[in-house]
């Protein structure tokens, strides 16, 4: 299995994410202080940071929350923002971090996706390649979509967003310059069905070995899959397409022995 690969991109290092009514962050406040021995006002307790809770007040306190997958920066960055800050009419959202949305749950359900390795079969088969013979691949079973939906349902807000990738593209490298061509690309078949499939046999590329392996020795073939990923408000694959997000790739790797077959003629 593979991350979707995206150089360059990914949901940001923090955000802020809606978690208390005013009501229920003056009891958050006081069950925290007391439990702390901070009192109700207590020096460094929840009400001596925050002593206006906005009881009555249209609008929700928001909690921070951090991304322990970035990559690009660090959650640690965050510890300096306040931990909450209350939003509503009047109290416009803060500019140290976003707030959440639909793009920043697509993003986050991007870095949780798992792609497959390409199903590949071989033929001949990988542990029987014969030099100057074509090597013609197909799938073994065919491929689907695959999915993966974030979602948060708080403080009044219900919001879902559903990151998909579609299987369209392989490229086979042979793993070694002893073979003409060395490398292939080739695009998917869509079935009705939606599924994804391949089959070299009739393509106008396809990988020949020229000169037999050593004994006891093999080359790698290597595929690598190129996902088109975009993804769609809600909780399913089949919304309105948003705009598209980085490819994603996912690689096999199969051990491949050549063997040169030896003819014989007779007169």
């Amino acid at each position: 299995m593979s991350s979707v690969q995206g150089a360059g991109w990914e949901p940001p290092a923090c955000w802020y994410e809606p978690r208390y009514s005013p009501e229920e962050f003056s009891a958050y406040a006081t069950k925290v202080d007391v439990r702390h021995g901070e009192g109700a006002n207590g020096e460094g307790g929840v009400r001596a940071r925050y002593p206006d809770m906005h009881i009555g007040d249209k609008g929700e306190w928001y909690v921070m929350r951090y991304n322990t997958d970035t990559t690009s920066g660090t959650p640690e960055e965050c510890l300096d923002q306040d931990g909450f800050v209350f939003i509503g009419p009047g109290h416009p959202a803060p500019a140290d971090a976003p707030v959440l949305d639909a793009e920043i749950l697509a993003g986050l359900a991007y870095q949780k996706a798992r792609l497959p390795a390409p199903p590949l079969t071989l033929s001949p088969k990988a542990g029987r390649q014969v030099v100057n013979l074509a090597t013609h691949v197909r799938f073994a079973r065919t491929l689907g979509r695959v999915w993966v939906t974030a979602a948060v349902d708080e403080a009044g807000l219900e919001l879902a967003a559903t990151t998909v990738a579609e299987p369209v593209r392989l490229r086979l490298d042979a793993g070694t310059e002893d073979a003409d061509p060395d490398s292939c690309t080739y695009d998917l078949v869509k079935a009705a069905s939606g599924r994804y499939s391949v089959n070299t046999g009739e393509a106008g590329c396809n990988i020949v070995y020229r000169r037999a392996t050593a004994e006891g020795a093999q080359h790698t073939l290597t595929a690598a899959l190129t996902w088109r990923v975009f993804w769609t408000e809600g909780t399913g694959p089949d919304g309105t397409p948003r705009h598209p997000m980085p490819e994603g790739e996912s690689v096999g790797d199969v051990a491949v022995t050549v063997k040169e077959i030896q003819a014989v003629n007779r007169d």
